[in-house]
This record gives structure tokens, sequence and C-alpha cells, in this order.
């Protein structure tokens, strides 16, 4: 053996270092293997909650400041429950079982009218204007407004005016009644002369349930109170109509005012359409879109991260799985979503999403084919 030699077999730092450097590698890419499951698992998990997030109905009461919306920039915005229908004339009030409402705090009359540059008319007797408190009740697309009047000896003059898109009174066997199903008194007058307002008289000692939205100090909530009433009820330039009021009040003066105010009253040329529920989904696809690139970029971060000193087989192995189970919903859904977003059209983005599942899904498959067959 050569001098040389034999100096090299002494000096065994060089090595030591390529020993330890392989075992650190070894030990490595054991570590990251045995994290790579872990890891699929934990995404795949967080990604079937978030799309089952998206996928699911959810109902909220979230704050929305419509600071281009002048009518609701009157109000706060509440929680509350419960829904407005007249009873007495369901055949034609039944359209306003809606699913979501958006409820808001009762402001005064004076300060609506002011705020919005509006007149309101004179009451009959023995109501005053300056009782009156304004409560706003969104549907998601449209807002009715709720004028209530109350006296000192606890009776009620309550308007409600919601819009709607399409005139809902056409009932014939309701028109040809002159008594509710308890008796009561029902008259139909002339509004104009195609639009007839119907008035339920309270004659007897029961009747149908008037109902109306109140504010709860207590609980700071739109509720529905459910009462005994006289009530008016008509369709008219876009708005359904419906007036109730208890106490001793002149039939004939009541009358009139009410038609007074379904025809010229100012508020009925507000504009009455904000899409809070439209606002709502845009601002609940920002946080979605930002959620689903969070989730893409950490796992292919990590898996790139837990496979860096991994051998050639298990790169491929690891990269099939993931791509299956975390980049083929994720991206595939963002795209979609995306897509469906720039078209305005929810069906384009299903399409969308039909054709990308299986194609991304395949490619991880073929992946994970080529890691488990070829020879590296």
């Amino acid at each position: 053996m050569s001098p040389y030699k034999l100096k090299e077999l002494r000096n065994t730092e060089k090595h030591e270092q390529a020993v330890f450097q392989h075992v650190k590698k070894n030990l490595n890419a054991r570590k990251n293997k045995k994290l790579i499951p872990v890891f699929v698992s934990i995404m795949s998990v967080a990604i079937m909650v978030f799309l089952l997030l998206q996928f699911s109905p959810a109902r909220t009461n979230t704050q929305h400041a419509a600071s281009d919306v002048r009518i609701l920039e009157v109000f706060e915005q509440i929680g509350g429950d419960g829904v407005v229908t007249s009873e007495a004339f369901k055949e034609f009030d039944n359209h306003r079982n809606y699913v979501d409402l958006y409820y808001f705090k009762p402001v005064t009359l004076n300060h609506f009218t002011f705020a919005n540059d509006v007149t309101f008319p004179e009451l009959p007797a023995p109501y005053q204007k300056n009782t009156g408190e304004v409560i706003a009740v969104n549907d998601g697309m449209q807002t009715g407004l709720q004028f209530h009047f109350k006296n000192k000896y606890g009776n009620f003059l309550n308007i409600s005016m919601s819009k709607y898109f399409m005139d809902n009174v056409h009932d014939e066997n309701l028109e040809m009644d002159e008594t509710d199903s308890f008796g009561n008194k029902l008259t139909r007058q002339s509004l104009t002369d195609d639009t007839l307002l119907y008035h339920l008289q309270q004659t007897t000692d029961s009747g149908y349930v008037f109902s109306y939205f109140h504010y709860n100090e207590s609980t700071n909530k739109i509720n529905v109170t459910a009462t005994r009433a006289n009530e008016f009820y008509t369709y008219y330039n876009g708005f359904i109509y419906q007036i109730g009021y208890t106490g001793d009040v002149n039939t004939e003066e009541m009358t009139n005012f009410v038609k007074q105010f379904i025809l010229t009253n100012e508020m009925q040329y507000l504009p009455m359409e904000h899409p809070l529920i439209e606002t709502k989904r845009f601002r609940s696809g920002e946080i979605a879109i930002f959620t689903a690139s969070c989730l893409l970029l950490l796992g292919v971060g990590l898996t790139a991260f837990f496979t860096r000193h991994a051998k050639l087989k298990t790169k491929w192995l690891a990269w099939g799985v993931v791509t299956m189970l975390v980049i083929t919903p994720l991206l595939s859904w963002l795209l979609s979503f995306i897509y469906g977003i720039y078209e305005g059209d929810g069906f384009a983005a299903i399409g969308m999403l039909m054709l990308l599942l299986p194609l991304f899904f395949l490619v991880g498959l073929i992946v994970l084919i080529v890691g488990l067959f070829k020879k590296f």
C-alpha cells in the first residue's frame, strides 16, 4: 500500500462528514415521508370543510354599511326575527314568507323625512305625526318601510308599504265576499279605475290576526307583534299597502286619509331597491377566493418542503396524492368561481367545475401511477 493511500485512510474527517450528511439526509427523508400522509389528511379535511361551507346556505345578520343607499343610511342594522303578513288577506299576501330578512332599528318620523327630503301627510284624529317611528326591513333585494303611530290610550295606526314586482290583488272569490270568516265587515272601494282598496272592519269579538314589526329595547332586536285591528289592503304603483288601526276613529276620515296617502305619498318615489344579499354574496365570495388561494399555496408549498430531500419515487407519489386530494378540488373550485363571476352566471361556474374536476384528478392519478410503477 502506498504512503499516499495510507495517509488517505488515516484522514477520516472527510469520510465522517460524508457519512454524516448521508445519514442526515436519510433521516430527513424518512421524517418527511411520515409527515406527508398527515399533511395530506389535514389538508383534505380543511378542503372538505371549506367546500361544504361554500355550498351550504347560511343565514347571517352581518352588519351592512350602505354608503351608497340613502334610505338605509338613516338606519342602523340590528338583529330580528319574524315576517309580517296579512292573515285576513292571505290569498294575496302569501308571497311575503321570506327566508332571510335584514332588520333595521327604528328612527323617528321627523328624522326619516328630513334625511330623505320627503314630507308626510297629516294624520286623522286621534293620531299625531310627532309620535311616529319608522322601521325598515329588507328581503335581500327590496326595502320595505313601516310607519307606526300610537296615542296615550294604547291605540295605533300602522302603515306598511312593501315593494313588489307584480299586482297580487286579483282574487275574484274575495271580491264577492261581504264579510270575513268571522263575520267582520269587508268592503271594497275603487282606489283608481283599475285598483281596488279592501277595508276590513272589526265588527265582532273575534277576527284575523293583524301583525306588525316592533322594536324590543331590552334585546335590541326587531320582533313581530300580533293583535287585532281594522285593516286596509291594496296594491298600487309597485307597492303592497297594509294599513291597520285601532281605537275610536271616524271611518270616513280614515278611508279618505288612506286613499290620499296611497295615491300621493312621496315615499313611493324613494329608491327601494337595495340588493343587500348580492353585497353579502360578493363579500363572501372575496373571502372564499382568498381562503381557497391560501389553502392552495399552503398545500403546494408544504408538499415541496416535505419532499425536498425525498427520493424521486417518493416525490412522484406525494405529488400524485396531493394533486388528486388537494390541488384538484381547490384549483377547480377557484377557477370555476372566478369564471362564474366573469360570466355573471352560476351555471357557467358549475359547468366549468364539472369539467376541471375530472381533468385535474386524472393528471394527479397519472402522476401517482408513474410513481408506483416506474423504476427510478
